[in-house]
């Protein structure tokens, strides 16, 4: 069950880390070395890891629509307020790739164990140009577990606080993840991301039936603000 809601609808828990995503964000950002990756090509998300001073400056916008090499939904703000508010402790991300995601993670939340999982050990750039996966993190020194293999198909010895999935993008890739993530959950409290949940772009159209068969399946609600493409799935201490 999709709730698509506005900023005044969300859970109360999250409000405060909403209203202040950009201050929390930039503190969170610049408490720690910023290496730069001196990318001299178009794509702006990559250019963006330039300089501190860039990367705050493009993730500190929040657009609900598309732009040139920024989604619509731009994930900063909804990892911000998300992760700063439920703080997990063990934390997974299905779909490393140049480590993005993992790096902007890693400055959000410092968590106690974090793996990364990606079935390539290498990632694309523009320009038929390959990196080691995870490369983005790796130079900025974050301490992460990287895991080359199917990330449906690991194995774990603990419950995990976080799952973030952004790996196969089929209907049945993202429906075995899902699967993957409600089964290594932390019962009491839990926090799964997808991205690219983009209604009415056909792209996607197989992920979205792939997390919608996966909710309906466990019984349990699906948020997305309406100008984001991130959905969540959670559950806090406080819950009943």
């Amino acid at each position: 069950m999709l709730l698509e809601i506005t900023e005044k609808e969300l859970p109360e828990i999250f409000k405060e880390a909403f209203n202040n995503w950009q201050y929390i964000f930039r503190k969170k950002v610049s408490r720690m070395p910023f290496k730069g990756i001196n990318w001299q090509g178009e794509d702006k998300n990559l250019k963006a890891h330039n300089s501190l001073e860039e990367y705050l400056t493009w993730c500190c916008y929040h657009t609900a629509i598309s732009e040139p090499y920024r989604d619509d939904g731009f994930y900063s703000r909804d990892f911000t307020f998300l992760l700063t508010t439920m703080h997990p402790n063990l934390c997974i991300e299905l779909g490393t790739d140049k480590g993005m995601g993992t790096f902007m993670i890693s400055r959000l939340i410092d968590p106690l164990v974090f793996y990364t999982i990606d079935n390539r050990e290498k990632a694309p750039l523009p320009g038929d140009t390959w990196v080691e996966t995870g490369y983005i993190a790796k130079i900025n020194d974050v301490d992460a577990n990287y895991i080359i293999g199917n990330s449906s198909e690991t194995k774990l010895d603990f419950e995990i606080d976080f799952c973030f999935i952004d790996a196969d993008h089929s209907e049945d890739g993202v429906y075995k993840d899902s699967w993957w993530a409600w089964n290594n959950r932390n019962k009491t409290k839990f926090l799964i991301l997808w991205h690219d949940y983009r209604i009415g772009n056909p792209e996607f159209d197989g992920l979205i039936r792939g997390v919608n068969k996966f909710s309906e399946e466990v019984k349990w609600p699906l948020y997305k603000l309406k100008d984001s493409s991130l959905v969540w799935m959670y559950r806090d201490y406080s819950d009943s």
